[in-house]
C-alpha cells in the first residue's frame, strides 16, 4: 500500500484576509466582560451577520424590528443571536445552566458557521476557527486540536478534551503505574497519527517436501478516514525440528522471497518496518512508493 502523508499547501491568495478575520474574532473572545453571556452572544451575532446577512450587519436591531421587512427575514436575522434560539442540551434536566449558557453562544457560532458559504468544505479556515472556539468551550484543549465541518457537541459537565496526561491515563489503565512515569508527563500520538491494522489471510504457499507457508497481507491505515498508510505481505513456515527444513524446499522458499522483491521493487522498502515507515522512527522519509 502507498504511504500517503498529508501535503503542505501554499498560502491561499486571501491568507492575509483570513488571518485578520481570525485575529479579530480571537481578540474579541479574549476580552473580559461583566456579562459573559451577553458579550459572547453579541460577538456570535455580529460575526454571523457579516457572513450571512451583510446588508443588515450594521443595522441588525433595526432590521429585526422593521415591519416592512418580510417576517422570514426578520426571524432569520433574530436567530443569529443565540439568546433567541434553544439548543438540545437546554431541555435536559441534568444540564447545568450556569455552566452551559456562557458556552452556548460559542456552540451556536460553531454550528452556524458550518452552514455559511464561507465554511462548507473550507478545511483550513474551519479548523482554525474551531480551534479558537474550543479554547473557550472546553476546560482544557489538547495541542493542535482539530475538528472538521459538521462536528457537533451536545454538552458535558467535564468540558475537558485533553486526555493525554499520564495521571489521567493511569487512572484509566492502572497497569501503566509500572512505568513509574511522572504525573506531569503527557502521552502524544507519534507523528500525529493513530493507526489500526487490518490483517487478511490470503492463502498458503506450498514449497514442496511438506514445507507450507501461511501467507497474509497487513494494512496499516489511519483511524477515522481509514486512509491506507502502508502494507505488508508476509508468509511464515513453522517447524518442530531443524531436520524438517528440507534443503530443496528451503531453496524454493528463498528464490520466491527474492523474486517477489524484484517483481514488486517499486513497492518495497528495504531495511525498514511498518512502524518505521509510518512514524518515521529513523528520521528519514520513505524513498520509494511505500
Amino acid at each position: 500500500m502507498p504511504y500517503l502523508p498529508l501535503r503542505s499547501l501554499p498560502p491561499r491568495p486571501i491568507a492575509a484576509l483570513t488571518e485578520a478575520w481570525l485575529e479579530r474574532l480571537d481578540n474579541r473572545l479574549k476580552q473580559s466582560a461583566v456579562d459573559v453571556v451577553a458579550h459572547r452572544s453579541v460577538v456570535c451575532r455580529e460575526t454571523l451577520a457579516e457572513l450571512m446577512y451583510p446588508g443588515f450587519a450594521e443595522s441588525w436591531e433595526e432590521a429585526v424590528n422593521d415591519e416592512s421587512i418580510p417576517l422570514g427575514t426578520r426571524l432569520a436575522l433574530a436567530a443569529l443571536d443565540p439568546r433567541n434560539v434553544t439548543l438540545e442540551p437546554e431541555y435536559y434536566s441534568d444540564c447545568d445552566d450556569a455552566r452551559f449558557q456562557p458556552v452556548k453562544p460559542l456552540l451556536w457560532l460553531w454550528y452556524s458557521f458550518d452552514r455559511t458559504p464561507l465554511a462548507c468544505q473550507n478545511v483550513d479556515l474551519g479548523v482554525r476557527l474551531r480551534r479558537i472556539l474550543a479554547k473557550h468551550i472546553f476546560k482544557s484543549c489538547g495541542e493542535n486540536f482539530k475538528a472538521f465541518h459538521n462536528v457537533e457537541f451536545s454538552f458535558s459537565q467535564t468540558n475537558e478534551i485533553d486526555r493525554s496526561p499520564m495521571a489521567t491515563l493511569i487512572r484509566m489503565f492502572p497497569p501503566l503505574r509500572s512505568l513509574h512515569a511522572s504525573k506531569t508527563d503527557t502521552v502524544k500520538l507519534v507523528n500525529h497519527t493513530a493507526v489500526e491494522e487490518v490483517l487478511l489471510d490470503i492463502g498458503r504457499l506450498n514449497f514442496g517436501k511438506g514445507i507450507k507457508a501461511k501467507a497474509n497481507v497487513a494494512v496499516w491505515r489511519a483511524r477515522g478516514d481509514e486512509k491506507p498508510l502502508v502494507g505488508e505481505f508476509a508468509f511464515q513456515c513453522k517447524f518442530q525440528r531443524a531436520d524438517e527444513r528440507h534443503t530443496v524446499a528451503m531453496k524454493r522458499c528463498e528464490r520466491f522471497f527474492l523474486a517477489l522483491q524484484d517483481v514488486a521493487k517499486d513497492w518495497v522498502a528495504l531495511g525498514t518496518t511498518k512502524t518505521g515507515v509510518v512514524y518515521r522512527l529513523k528520521g528519514n522519509p520513505p524513498q520509494a512508493h511505500e
